[in-house]
């Protein structure tokens, strides 16, 4: 992995480039001194920027060569580390397709996804993939995936340090199989490191066992990079699926499962209750096209899942008896409580929810929620806005820049994503997972209030004036 470059290390590389030594440079901006220091690293944010400032102000370097030096000065502000974290949290969120650069060529010919090809017609199969930390190998994989009735398990290992990857770019890599639940992701942790190792596995690996009628195979990749990958022969012998699967299993401490899939929880309560105890009494951070189902007061929501009519009359009184506390607590807790909730929307998101009484994340039981009702649901969430020191919510300056996930950040604990509907159909299945990452959601937390806020959302003020605007417009239209 290529890691980004600090600003004495890219003004380095250019001053390289253009054949200019540090004194012509220095005598140039009349900056000896300063540039020494800079360019020896022992010299402040504040001087960089002046540097940087000096550097435009004399045309010393082509445009992309200073938009290449102004990315590297934001570098060295906020740390390596946690710029690369940033830049994949907003990949991440960003709705830019999620498309590799490269293909993952076999060392000796041909594609992986080609080779994988060959186990399409397979009765069962089982993937043990070790680290491999590259989005090109979970397009090759995905394919195997696309059958949902097809007898196929996957576990993947990581170890976060490895490569110089951090957690935002590991998810990036897996998201074509992420939401299948016949994926599964463990957290390797340091103490890990020496098993690996002494496997001569620190690097990253593919295993995969396939089954048809009586007969089993047994295939063992390396990935050298993101680019070509050897095939170890005769590994049909080797068992070594089975001996490392072992090994890893039985490690102590533990490897961590970090993915639950809460939409295969054994019922609606239960899914609920497990949402209810990662939001309960603890700051979260949303974001979320607009309104969010935690918003919908209880009295509403009776209403529209008693005229719905996607559940038969048993089980929707059973779910009546047992789901109300449960979304009157969450309601309570989102709006009530003495937490920080953060949210980020969209106006164009609210414009839709008042126009089909549907969110993106609309209860299949609930029908469309009336006018009134709506408007109800919109004016509460301006009243709280305005009236909480705990409630915050956030318009987004530009709506082509949105999650492709409902994502739900719980404060230390972890993130949780949702696919969701664009066409706000009632009858399409979502996917919800959760990933219980700390320091994951730690990182999302510092990107979503000292970037995601300040450079892509609207102030709070301004957020608030809009959607009273928005909320009046539509008062205007209904008559209400």
């Amino acid at each position: 992995m290529q890691l980004p470059k600090t600003f004495n290390q890219c003004l380095t590389d250019l001053m390289k480039n253009s054949q200019l030594s540090a004194t012509k440079l220095g005598t140039q901006l009349r900056c000896k001194t300063e540039l020494k220091r800079i360019m020896n690293d022992q010299s402040t944010h504040k001087n960089r920027e002046q540097l940087y400032e000096q550097l435009v102000a004399n045309a010393v370097f082509s445009r992309d060569e200073l938009a290449r030096l102004q990315t590297a000065l934001h570098v060295s502000r906020i740390g390596i580390e946690s710029y690369l974290s940033r830049h994949s949290i907003v990949q991440l969120l960003s709705s830019e397709n999620n498309q590799p650069e490269h293909v993952l060529h076999m060392v000796k010919g041909g594609t992986l996804s080609e080779r994988l090809q060959c186990f399409s017609d397979s009765d069962s199969i089982d993937i043990l993939c070790v680290n491999c930390c590259f989005n090109n190998l979970y397009h090759s994989l995905a394919p195997l995936f696309s059958d949902p009735k097809r007898s196929i398990q996957m576990n993947h290992y990581i170890r976060i340090s490895h490569g110089g990857y951090n957690m935002a770019t590991i998810i990036n890599a897996v998201l074509p199989i992420i939401f299948d639940s016949r994926y599964n992701l463990y957290k390797l942790e340091s103490e890990h490191a020496n098993i690996t190792n002494s496997l001569g596995i620190a690097g990253n690996i593919l295993s995969i066992v396939t089954r048809k009628g009586v007969t089993t195979q047994e295939y063992f990749f390396i990935l050298k990079d993101h680019e070509s990958v050897y095939e170890l022969p005769n590994s049909n012998s080797s068992k070594l699926f089975d001996f490392i699967s072992e090994i890893l299993i039985g490690s102590t401490p533990p490897p961590v499962q970090v993915k639950e899939d809460l939409g295969r929880a054994s019922s609606y309560n239960e899914m609920l209750m497990r949402i209810l105890s990662l939001e309960l009494n603890r700051a979260t951070y949303y974001l979320s096209p607009d309104i969010c189902y935690m918003q919908i007061p209880v009295d509403i929501g009776l209403q529209a899942f008693a005229d719905g009519n996607a559940f038969p009359p048993e089980v929707k009184q059973n779910l009546v008896d047992t789901a109300v506390s449960l979304h009157s607590q969450r309601h309570h807790n989102f709006y009530y409580k003495h937490k920080h909730n953060f949210s980020i929307i969209s106006l164009d998101g609210c414009r839709q929810f008042l126009e089909t009484g549907r969110s993106t994340d609309h209860f299949a039981g609930f029908r469309s929620f009336t006018i009134k009702e709506r408007m109800e649901i919109f004016n509460l969430m301006i009243e709280r806005a305005n009236n909480s020191p705990f409630y915050h919510p956030f318009l987004l300056l530009k709506p082509s820049f949105f999650s492709k996930y409902i994502c739900v950040v719980y404060d230390q604990l972890g993130i949780l994503l949702c696919t969701y509907d664009t066409s706000y159909q009632l009858n399409v299945d979502t996917q919800m997972i959760f990933l219980a990452l700390p320091e994951f959601a730690d990182r999302f937390t510092d990107c979503y209030l000292d970037f995601l806020l300040p450079e892509h959302c609207h102030t709070k003020e301004e957020s608030l004036r809009l959607l009273t605007d928005l909320y009046d417009e539509y008062a205007e239209k209904y008559s209400v």
